[in-house]
């Protein structure tokens, strides 16, 4: 079972929500559009949220269903649906192999997870659509506004792991603890390199990943004798596993995202199954006309 980095990232945030604005409130173009569609979810309905995350889409539920579902690989995640949607069932599977009988759920949900799995999951969803049910997707798609915000946060993470700056980071810590001086003086040119490749290519500043880490550790350098060097290199070791997670997770998210070609293959296959084909809509921010995702929706 493949977690993409997301096990990872869920088991380190506090937050609950994967796309926040900068103060860490939730975004209101996706609040709104759950707050419209799940009203039609009655005390009758049966609902699936298909890689549900940590359930910020079962959470906006108002009436609460005969049957509520959040499916995720991501056991942190489900984790976090347990404490915060009560009544909620949660299992750990893959949305493209869903242990569910077909035609069991009234309404099939996701919010930026069905695409990660192919079209075998989109195969698998619509399999769980009741007759007379709605099947609603949020995904994402190429040249969005998110899309491009993924390919910027990307850039920075690659390059300060491509820069081995934090192996660069470790070798000095180590250096300037055992006090030796020929091994600062090889540390520090190999930490310059490092620097200098990072400086060359990212913005320093705490608003992106690699400037927030590289900041962390001139500050860390700075105040050297306030902290013990294991607490240091603990440190770097914790950044560096975040990074390559991040690397991993949006590269994922890249790689999921949709376009006209991909949808149409999707489409292909469902109709081939003979299930109703995929409609989409570009969905806009509310503040702006740059449009952030794709509507999939299906009726039958």
């Amino acid at each position: 079972m493949v977690t993409n980095g997301w096990e990872t990232f869920w088991s380190s945030t506090d937050s609950d929500e994967v796309l926040v604005n900068e103060s860490g409130s939730n975004n209101a173009t996706l609040e709104a559009f759950w707050r419209d569609h799940l009203a039609l979810v009655s005390d009758r309905s049966r609902v699936i949220d298909v890689a549900c995350g940590a359930g910020s889409v079962l959470r906006k539920i108002h009436q609460p269903p005969d049957l509520c579902v959040g499916v995720d690989v991501s056991i942190s995640a489900l984790r976090r649906v347990s404490e915060t949607s009560k009544g909620a069932a949660t299992v750990v599977a893959d949305c493209s192999t869903l242990p569910f009988p077909s035609q069991s759920f009234d309404f099939v949900f996701s919010q930026f997870g069905v695409e990660y799995a192919g079209i075998p999951a989109f195969l698998e969803c619509s399999r769980l659509l009741a007759p007379g049910g709605v099947l609603k997707f949020l995904v994402h798609c190429k040249e969005s506004a998110i899309q491009r915000s993924v390919a910027r946060d990307l850039a920075t993470v690659q390059t300060i792991l491509r820069a081995g700056f934090f192996d660069a980071a470790k070798q000095l810590t180590q250096a300037l603890s055992s006090k030796i001086e020929s091994e600062v003086q090889s540390a520090a040119e190999r930490f310059n390199i490092a620097e200098a490749a990072l400086r060359s290519e990212v913005p320093i500043a705490p608003t992106n990943f690699a400037g927030y880490a590289y900041l962390g550790y001139q500050k860390l350098l700075r105040q050297w004798n306030q902290y013990d060097p294991s607490d240091v290199l603990s440190w770097l070791t914790g950044m560096q596993v975040e990074a390559e997670s991040a690397a991993e997770r949006l590269s994922n998210m890249q790689g999921a995202a949709l376009d006209d070609a991909k949808l149409t293959e999707i489409n292909t296959a469902l109709s081939h199954a003979q299930f109703p084909l995929l409609e989409k809509r570009a969905v806009a921010a509310l503040d702006s006309d740059t449009w952030i995702a794709w509507e999939l929706s299906q009726c039958i």
